[in-house]
């Protein structure tokens, strides 16, 4: 035998904001979803073997997105969207990683698998890449989905080459589930 919970609306105990909502088409919103999107800023600089700071933040809902140390805390475990995206500018295979850091602060790149490599300096895992043979301004974008744990940290770190950042250039994230 089949049951139904008739509800439109769920709370925690003793708040007063709804954690989610259906509304009569049966679609499902979720306002306390932790999400970001930052910018950069077009001031031609260049940064090699270092983080990347979009601190342009144009969404911010729940503050995890920090220009301070330019990565995302994940307020709980989940699993999370990430985008980005840079702008090679050598001739020296300009290498942007995406990294996590799952304990808060020891970062790793990420690889194909999801396995970690073992520094944050490696020139393996998951990276956006241009100017490979000449000097240009190629955009490079990446998407991936990774597990975060609560309080882990993801942010994104030029290991190879250089990369200039425009405003066109961004870092986004949210919690997919």
């Amino acid at each position: 035998m089949a049951s139904i919970l008739n509800v439109d609306k769920v709370r925690a105990t003793g708040s007063t904001t709804d954690a989610l909502t259906i509304d009569s088409s049966g679609r499902v919103l979720t306002p306390a979803r932790p999400y970001f999107l930052a910018q950069a800023v077009h001031t031609d600089t260049e940064y090699s073997n270092e983080v990347i700071p979009f601190p342009n933040v144009i969404e911010n809902d729940g503050g995890h997105y920090s220009t301070s140390d330019n990565a995302f805390t994940a307020p709980i475990t989940g699993l999370y969207l990430f985008s980005y995206s840079v702008n090679g500018f050598s001739s020296n295979a300009d290498r942007a990683y995406i990294q996590r850091a799952n304990n808060g602060s020891t970062f790793y790149n990420i690889d194909s698998r999801g396995e970690t490599y073992a520094g944050e300096t490696s020139f393996q895992g998951l990276h956006a890449r241009g100017s490979e043979n000449v000097s240009s301004y190629d955009m490079t974008v990446m998407t991936v989905p990774l597990k975060v744990d609560a309080n882990g940290k993801v942010r994104i770190r030029v290991n190879a080459g250089t990369v200039k950042q425009f405003h066109a250039n961004f870092f986004s994230g949210y919690l997919i589930g």
